[in-house]
């Protein structure tokens, strides 16, 4: 039986804060979040928290949305030294008081938490205030914060049903990884494979908002052997915010056309154009593709904590038959002539994007409001 939790005001959610940063993978899906309770509650207050020590992105992607982020005193924690670790456990009374007199000030009823470094004292503050509280953790192999506040917290919503485990079970609820609303509404209809009588095949690589230093090293090659085997091939990279320049460089030395961008903010547009994705193992990226029905190549980056990416590609693997190939046994000859091979068979392309299909979960966001409808306030109808 579900646990018991902090009740909102009966009949109506009125205010909610999402906290997230760091990478869109933690952003997204809070917007989408967003979204899905103003569809139901036109009034709704939502407060964005990130941390004053961020990157910085997730600022102007929140930006980027018509909204705004309020900021607490956080510092990572993961991948740093012992001063490092130090001085995260120094921010936390910091954090938690400036959380405090947020939720207070903004009447927040419940808090969820989607990953960055401001979720452990923003959720302890909201425990400490008697708020409602939840995670939701994207990863098939939960972030080590996650994993402690898993147990705190009221509820745990999952993107993979592989991190059930780590958590108590009276808690979780899978509901699959929240979709911006243009990728949602791009899934809803099918996609077609290429016409290569009619023009050059499609490769959109994409590394993660940050971008991935193994692919961008890789992929000219790559896409350079795909040519070689007589196919014209177009590419859109996705490099991470000062790569670009070197990268265009590589390609051109590669003689491959292709389309640079630190970042893509328009993300559905370039899965609308692309016939073949290759992509590193984010589980936002993933569920993104899955739900489009793009047939793809998964090379999860070796060097993330708790090598996670390894984790959700081998569960995304099993689910929708994508291919996946490591780092360490890289072998460029032998994929250009399967990527080109898959491109130029459109009975082959349409078997894989039916499979990719299998591990979408579109309705994420609505399935995790429609749950937190059951235990905060059911709304007036």
């Amino acid at each position: 039986m579900t646990k018991q939790v902090p009740k909102a005001q009966a009949g109506s959610i009125t205010a909610i804060a999402l906290v997230c940063g760091g990478t869109a993978g933690h952003v997204y899906p809070a917007l989408a979040v967003a979204e899905a309770f103003r569809e139901r509650y036109a009034r709704i207050d939502v407060l964005f928290i990130g941390a004053k020590k961020g990157h910085g992105f997730e600022r102007a992607l929140i930006a980027s949305q018509g909204e705004s982020l309020a900021l607490v005193t956080a510092r990572p924690w993961v991948k740093t030294g012992p001063l490092g670790k130090l001085g995260a456990l120094a921010s936390l009374p910091w954090g938690i008081g400036q959380a405090r007199s947020l939720l207070k000030q903004r009447g927040s009823q419940f808090v969820l938490g989607f990953g960055g470094y401001a979720t452990p004292s923003v959720l302890l503050a909201a425990k400490s205030l008697g708020l409602a509280t939840a995670v939701h953790e994207a990863n098939a192999l939960p972030g080590r914060a996650n994993r402690l506040l898993g147990h705190l917290v009221d509820r745990v919503y999952l993107a993979s049903k592989a991190a059930e485990a780590t958590f108590p079970t009276d808690k979780t609820v899978l509901v699959g990884y929240p979709l911006q609303p243009k990728v949602r509404a791009l899934s809803q209809r099918p996609k077609e494979p290429p016409a290569l009588d009619q023009r050059a095949a499609r490769v959109l690589i994409i590394g993660g908002s940050l971008g991935a230093g193994f692919l961008n090293a890789r992929c000219p090659e790559l896409m350079a052997g795909i040519a070689a085997r007589g196919m014209a091939v177009a590419v859109r990279h996705q490099s991470g915010v000062g790569r670009e320049d070197a990268q265009r460089q590589a390609y051109a030395q590669a003689n491959i056309k292709a389309e640079v961008e630190s970042y893509i903010h328009d993300i559905s547009q370039a899965y609308d154009w692309a016939d073949f994705v290759i992509s590193a193992g984010g589980f936002g990226s993933l569920a993104e593709i899955a739900a489009i029905g793009l047939p793809a190549l998964l090379v999860p980056t070796a060097d993330v904590a708790d090598d996670h990416q390894s984790a959700n590609v081998a569960d995304f693997v099993a689910l929708s038959g994508a291919w996946r190939q490591d780092e360490a046994d890289w072998q460029p000859a032998d994929l250009a002539e399967k990527i080109a091979a898959l491109l130029a068979d459109q009975g082959a392309w349409r078997a894989a994007s039916a499979a990719m299909r299998l591990a979408a979960a579109p309705d994420a966001a609505n399935a995790l409001v429609a749950d937190a409808e059951t235990w905060l306030a059911p709304p007036d109808r």
